[in-house]
């Protein structure tokens, strides 16, 4: 049986904000908790629990998250590569989408 509940949570790195709307009685919830970067279930959880909420009740669920932006600005990524096998150079032109005629193997290359 529906419950009616639609969430949206935003996963920060200090805090995780909660709204939750229940449409069959236009109730709406707000909360705002403690992130657990270590643990964003967690956070996503302790959000729940503090508007009363039970994860089997939530009907829809729209999740945001600044903590890849934290971490872009606070230049905390992990370190990564790009291995690209013989005849598959262009890979990251074709992930961007920006070549003129993207299915065009006929031109020459770059």
């Amino acid at each position: 049986m529906s419950s009616g509940w639609q969430v949206g949570i935003d996963i920060g790195g200090t805090f995780t904000d909660v709204v939750a709307f229940q449409s069959t009685k236009g109730a709406v919830i707000q909360a705002k908790v403690r992130s657990r970067p270590e643990d964003p279930i967690a956070s996503l959880l302790a959000a729940l629990h503090a508007v009363g909420i039970d994860w089997e009740q939530v009907d829809d669920l729209m999740h945001g998250t600044t903590m890849v932006t934290n971490a872009i600005i606070e230049s905390k990524l992990a370190q990564a590569a790009l291995v690209a096998t013989d005849g598959f150079a262009d890979t990251l032109a074709i992930g961007r989408q920006n070549r003129r005629y993207l299915y065009r193997l006929d031109l020459p290359r770059r």
